[in-house]
């Protein structure tokens, strides 16, 4: 046997009979059994026992057949739990070699294919004790309502950016109150997920999201808590609100008489459908004649443009952030 032979490493002994002849079969398909019997300087009657499994293959003989052999051929053909067997990796009494284990882990520092085979391996079978091993929260991470997080809402989270001043505003707040100075742990997790105040949800998943942008936490962390924590839940059944006709009659009415300015909101509210807060912004910023290019349609209009022949009025306002608001219909 050549010393740099690959089979020179293969312990002959722990190879039982049943793999000795799985290889002989083998090695007869591939070359031809006239072949394998020159090889193996026998008779015919000893190649037919040998065939047959009346007569017992050596280790003399089997070293003749690996020669036929790849190292992945021998792998393929011969059992996993046999082929460690050979190897030294498993012992005869069914016991590991760990020094031998740990030796081929060793090398996964010096062969990045080891490396990312081992790591996928131990990642797709032993994820949950990852997660314990490491622990989900590896650092310390205690949250700050920080100038930096209120410009992610503004311009950098993903979907709707979070404009509205009075939307921050209630964030922030709640944020101070509940979460602002404490630590990143399962039971802070376990705080916000039981908190009565639904929006804290929200509040809490942007900032780890934010986080996790800033890749202060891990992708395990971020996926968890993410999960975990569900987000505010809207209310989907619709209140009915009985209105008296005659109160919003005398109460229009009033407000034409004493108040021209509010009767001016409220009627335009009435009339277009829109916020107060966008109906606020048309009489405080009115300019009717002013020109403005409407990006939608790639033209330009007067901001106030009446359809005398069919009685409504609109206005353009341009709001394109937090609640739109593109004309005012009167």
């Amino acid at each position: 046997m050549k010393p740099d032979a690959w089979y020179s490493y293969l312990e002959l002994g722990k190879i039982g009979d049943e793999d000795r002849y799985r290889i002989l079969d083998y090695v007869v398909s591939k070359v031809g059994r006239a072949r394998v019997q020159e090889a193996l300087s026998v008779s015919r009657v000893t190649m037919w026992r040998l065939l047959s499994k009346q007569a017992r293959i050596d280790d003399a003989k089997l070293r003749v057949l690996l020669k036929f052999l790849s190292e992945k051929e021998f792998q393929e053909v011969l059992s996993s739990r046999k082929l460690l067997e050979a190897l030294g990796v498993v012992r005869s009494d069914g016991t590991i070699n760990y020094p031998v284990v740990m030796e081929i882990l060793r090398l996964a520092s010096s062969d990045e294919y080891l490396k990312q085979r081992i790591i996928k391996f131990v990642v797709d079978n032993f994820r949950e004790e990852i997660k314990k091993a490491i622990g989900l929260f590896p650092y310390t991470v205690t949250l700050h309502w920080e100038k930096d997080f209120e410009d992610y809402l503004r311009y950098e989270k993903k979907g709707k950016k979070i404009t509205d001043e009075r939307t921050l505003k209630d964030y922030k707040s709640l944020f101070m109150k509940y979460l602002e100075g404490k630590e990143l742990t399962p039971q802070l997790v376990e705080y916000v997920v039981k908190h009565p105040k639904q929006w804290l949800r929200n509040i809490f998943r942007h900032y780890v999201r934010y986080l996790f942008n800033k890749r202060r936490i891990p992708l395990e962390t971020f996926g968890w808590i993410m999960e975990a924590v569900p987000a505010r839940r809207w209310e989907k059944k619709v209140k009915a609100r009985e209105i008296n006709i005659k109160h919003v009659v005398e109460s229009l009415r009033y407000l034409a008489e004493k108040h021209e300015l509010y009767y001016l909101y409220y009627i335009l509210m009435y009339y277009s459908g829109a916020r107060l807060k966008h109906v606020m912004q048309m009489v405080t910023e009115y300019s009717p004649r002013e020109v403005v290019k409407i990006e939608m349609t790639d033209s330009y209009t007067e901001r106030l443009v009446c359809f005398e022949n069919r009685g409504f009025c609109r206005y353009y306002l341009g709001i394109h952030t937090g609640k739109p608001c593109e004309w005012i219909y009167f």
